[in-house]
């Protein structure tokens, strides 16, 4: 079978959903799913992937997302492939997690983003995982109706933008464990896009009569002109008193991976390969643990994290 066409632009929403391989478990324990959300905090950071609603089952997942820079096939790269890589090593396993690629289904938001959310929410409900879906942790619920803290990564304003407040959404949510829910499955077309008519023919003229183009659609390039650039990443690192000099080509490393969209390749490119691209990664693990455990060397990461984050020169 063909691969779903992927089609990615900027300020596009998808349904994602992965898969175990083998309807396999992906998360077995709490700290898989605390994991799990880490990434997604990071993609945001990185990426600046917008998480609409989620919802983490014991053998899937579903996701709704807002790419502003038109970036998906990178964002979940990331997500995915540093999951596998953080699962494989808890368990001692070797392989494949995920079965195949993720599903990403390209949504008509207007439409649709009312009835996805609650499609989503209610998926442990249908399960009969839970009675009520507020019972359930591993979803956005708990966040639209006010139960726990919103983290940075979550946008939960676009969905109520189209209800009064947020009990309405709530009844509205309650309104489909009796009523049932559409399917929205049956609504999918060409496998890959959830919208009326208008939208589909409106896709079709942009996007799938250019096929040849579709893959290159250039959503890094722009995302990265909206960032803070690599050169002045490096430049503030430079620049900064507090920092020894034999760490601040690791400090650059470090910031290059958490507030750009290059490559561990691309970083190591930078340096005119004095380091490798194995070595870019096992630099960012070293940070985060001495992070934890040296609260000077915190307080000076800090200090330099917040120029870089802003841009400051």
């Amino acid at each position: 079978m063909a691969r779903p066409l992927r089609i990615e632009y900027p300020g596009a929403f998808y349904h994602v959903i992965a898969r175990g391989n083998e309807k396999r478990e992906i998360f077995s324990s709490e700290s898989n799913l605390e994991r799990f959300l880490e990434y997604l905090a990071k993609a945001y950071r990185r990426y600046k992937i917008k998480v609409h609603a989620y919802c983490l089952m014991h053998n899937h997942y579903h996701l709704l997302v807002e790419t502003p820079y038109g970036n998906l096939s990178r964002s979940m790269q990331y997500i995915n492939s540093s999951y596998t890589t953080y699962y494989n090593v808890a368990k001692k396993r070797v392989g494949h997690l995920f079965q195949g690629r993720y599903k990403g289904i390209l949504v008509d938001k207007d439409a649709y983003i009312q009835e996805l959310s609650r499609y989503i929410h209610l998926n442990p409900v249908k399960a009969k995982r839970i009675r009520i879906p507020e019972q359930f942790r591993w979803s956005s619920y708990q966040y639209y109706i006010g139960m726990k803290r919103l983290p940075e990564y979550m946008d939960i304003q676009t969905t109520l933008s189209y209800f009064k407040n947020r009990k309405e959404y709530r009844e509205f949510v309650e309104e489909g464990m009796s009523k049932g829910i559409v399917n929205l499955e049956e609504l999918v077309k060409a496998g890959c896009i959830l919208g009326d008519e208008q939208f589909v023919e409106g896709i079709k003229g942009r996007y799938l009569d250019k096929t040849k183009k579709v893959r290159d659609l250039p959503g890094l390039q722009e995302l990265k002109k909206e960032w803070v650039s690599a050169e002045l990443i490096i430049k503030l690192v430079d620049e900064e008193k507090d920092i020894l000099e034999k760490e601040k080509r690791k400090l650059s490393v470090y910031f290059l991976r958490k507030y750009t969209g290059e490559t561990l390749e691309e970083i190591a490119f930078r340096f005119r390969h004095k380091i490798s691209s194995t070595a870019v990664s096992k630099i960012v693990t070293r940070i985060e643990e001495r992070k934890k455990k040296d609260k000077g060397f915190r307080r000076r990461l800090e200090k330099v994290e917040g120029k870089v984050s802003n841009g400051e020169v």
